[in-house]
């Protein structure tokens, strides 16, 4: 603690200061070093995998997805691996499962 006496020490040097006379205190005997559970949104469900890799060539131009797109969504729903649908693809999958649901 003595590195740092008054206008001659840095900001990194005080407020390093500050943290070590916190600690020597132990003001604070209840600390959280638990990391918050981050919450993951995919895209890349089960149905939308199945959806893909049943879907024709006819049925993706339908929906207005290039050929190429479609042989991308087809290699990674093959693999298993997670892959990203982004957001007008995404809703033109789930417009076209949720019409083949209700015409079953």
């Amino acid at each position: 603690m003595g590195k740092c006496s008054g206008l001659g020490c840095s900001t990194y040097d005080y407020l390093s200061m500050l943290v070590e006379s916190d600690i020597a205190d132990a003001k604070r005997t209840d600390l959280d070093f638990d990391e918050p559970k981050p919450v993951l949104h995919r895209t890349d469900s089960e149905a939308i995998r199945s959806r893909i890799l049943s879907m024709t060539t006819d049925d993706a131009r339908k929906l207005g997805i290039r050929r190429n797109t479609l042989w991308y969504l087809r290699e990674r729903a093959k693999t298993g691996k997670f892959f990203k649908i982004y957001g007008k693809l995404e809703t033109r999958l789930h417009e076209q499962s949720d019409t083949s649901h209700s015409q079953r």
